[in-house]
């Protein structure tokens, strides 16, 4: 049966990451649209402050973090207000990502990739890394 529901554990381990600064890296591995997405989950904020996601640092705070922060304290203060569909979404965040589509693994040149995925996009989920290589009855003839 197909449905559009979050999972809930993704969304749990999204929410932790934002939230706690100090929450241990770990590793997990999510089936998005057919590709197959291993890395260590970071915080927003950290996906932000990485090197290669620096250029738009100060449009994620000023344009995200700043506003989702003032309507999150007027909710908390019993104010009624609408919290805007673009604001709303929440996402995983990968540092040291790599990802397989069509048998092929990226990034391929080395570079560090991060990536930022719809947590209602993801449909299957594992708690480890991915590893590329021979199979273990292979590895020790």
């Amino acid at each position: 049966m197909s449905r559009n529901d979050t999972n809930l554990l993704i969304k749990a381990i999204s929410e932790n990451a934002h939230r706690n600064e100090d929450y241990p890296d770990f590793y997990v591995t999510v089936g998005v649209g057919g590709s197959v997405i291993t890395g260590t989950a970071i915080s927003e904020e950290e996906f932000f402050e990485l090197e290669e996601n620096s250029l738009w640092k100060e449009f994620f705070y000023s344009h995200i973090k700043e506003p989702r922060e003032k309507i999150i304290k007027k909710l908390d203060d019993g104010e009624e207000i609408k919290f805007p569909d673009s604001l709303k979404e929440r996402f995983l965040y990968l540092k040291d990502a790599k990802y397989i589509q069509n048998s092929k693994l990226f990034p391929a040149a080395g570079r560090p990739l991060s990536i930022q995925i719809r947590v209602s996009d993801i449909s299957t989920l594992s708690l480890v890394e991915f590893c590329q290589g021979k199979p273990a009855d292979e590895q020790n003839p």
